[in-house]
């Protein structure tokens, strides 16, 4: 139904997306890619009524699972080790609340002034934050914690006073 129309809304989407996004098809339904449309996009159309095309993405390597997208509550009173089936190093995502010391996996990090109410530590980017706001000045980073294939220990020294750390651990694979 209004093939034309329709066909010119799907191309001008496609051209609009500006850098890198992410990509999901059911072929793959547990991960996703992230990618950037290369095009162009030419219609063959059958009698103005149907249309095929070939899309071309620009892809990164990576094809991330969704799994490494849920949140893992890390408290003093309940902690585990995280493991990562993957055979790749993850770069999580940390919200910290409270401040003191941290050992996660090989890394290990201090709050020395807590946030507003948490600070976010994104380990890919290298950036500490609290929503826009800067949090750099706030932590002190020794190595950036990175969860290695395996077991990945999270350790609150006694004297942390740290009590919630929420996980995101971004699990990919080739």
């Amino acid at each position: 139904e209004n093939y034309e129309e329709n066909a010119e809304r799907v191309r001008a989407w496609l051209l609009s997306a500006d850098g890198y996004c992410r990509l999901e098809d059911t072929y793959h339904p547990n991960e996703f890619r992230i990618a950037s449309f290369s095009g162009p996009i030419d219609f063959d159309s059958k009698m103005l009524e149907a249309g095929e095309t070939t899309l071309t993405f620009d892809c990164k390597p990576q094809r991330w699972l969704k799994s490494g997208e849920q949140k893992i509550l890390i408290t003093p009173n309940n902690n585990r080790p995280i493991v990562n089936q993957t055979l790749f190093e993850a770069k999580p995502l940390l919200r910290i609340y409270g401040t003191g010391q941290l050992q996660v996996g090989t890394g290990s990090l201090t709050v020395n002034t807590a946030g507003t109410e948490y600070i976010d530590i994104d380990c890919d980017i290298m950036d500490c934050y609290e929503g826009s706001v800067n949090r750099n000045g706030n932590v002190t980073i020794s190595k950036w914690p990175p969860f290695t294939p395996g077991n990945n220990i999270i350790a609150f020294p006694n004297d942390s006073n740290i009590t919630e750390v929420y996980i995101t651990p971004r699990w990919w694979t080739l």
